[in-house]
């Protein structure tokens, strides 16, 4: 039930005292604001009677008026957009909506509506986008005999590989050969070597990440496959795909870290 209240200079500072200093929204008598309204025009018209004295005192006092009303409005309207965000976003119906006046529920169910709307088509469209759905591929036998088979020669090239090796650590000796054999199997193992160690580092950089440092602060975006990333702070350091990494820098907004 909402709490009678008789309007006052006093009772207007004491109902902001209340709105700021606890979290959750205050009880108002449900004509709070045509007796405001009553208040203060009774105020201006016993001004029209009274000497200069009264009427400066007066302005004085509707100048303080002015700025609780203002304030005493602002608190509440941050608690009922808070509200309407909570309702949203948790689709309670729980929210104690009993202390809103006529006008502010009006506001609050309007903003709920609002936030409902922009939440649909904007952050569940994006959440759609990152829910996978795919089925394992049964794997029938004649499949899994090749790669059997690929496996079992991988695993007696491996051994064959081995095996040369051992063979070669085995000819070498303290005696100096009268001339080096330029065909000796270590040397044709060793370039194969370098070169299978080359090539994944390349394609690894090419397709990998990089760190890069933040020149200055990146809103919320998203990548080829409507990936998110961000936001981010300037001075932020984060991995990111090559690709993306490039642009920033390039760009001027990161820096390789």
């Amino acid at each position: 039930m909402s709490e009678e209240i008789n309007v006052t200079y006093e009772t207007l500072f004491d109902l902001l005292r209340r709105e700021r200093t606890r979290g959750e929204l205050q009880s108002l008598s449900d004509s709070f604001f045509s007796d405001t309204s009553i208040y203060i025009n009774t105020k201006k018209k016993a001004m029209e009677n009274a000497d200069i004295n009264i009427q400066k005192k007066t302005a004085v006092q509707f100048e303080s008026i002015k700025k609780i009303l203002k304030e005493l409005y602002e608190k509440r309207e941050r608690k009922i957009i808070e509200m309407a965000l909570t309702k949203s976003r948790t689709d309670s119906d729980i929210i104690d909506q009993s202390r809103l006046l006529g006008q502010e529920l009006e506001f609050f169910n309007e903003l709920t509506i609002v936030c409902d709307k922009y939440r649909k088509e904007i952050l569940s469209v994006l959440l759609k986008d990152t829910e996978l759905s795919f089925e394992q591929p049964k794997q029938t036998s004649s499949e899994a005999k090749p790669e059997e088979s690929e496996k079992s020669q991988e695993s007696q090239e491996t051994s064959e590989k081995s095996q040369e090796l051992e063979k070669t650590s085995g000819e070498i000796t303290d005696e100096k050969p009268a001339e080096p054999d330029k065909t000796d199997s270590t040397e044709k193992i060793l370039p194969e070597k370098t070169k299978s160690s080359q090539e994944p580092v390349k394609d690894q950089v090419q397709t990998g990440f990089k760190k890069v440092k933040f020149l200055q602060a990146l809103p919320r975006f998203v990548g080829k496959e409507r990936e998110p990333y961000g936001p981010y702070d300037a001075d932020e350091t984060a991995e990111l795909p090559v690709e993306i990494a490039d642009i920033l820098v390039k760009k001027g907004r990161a820096e390789e870290a």
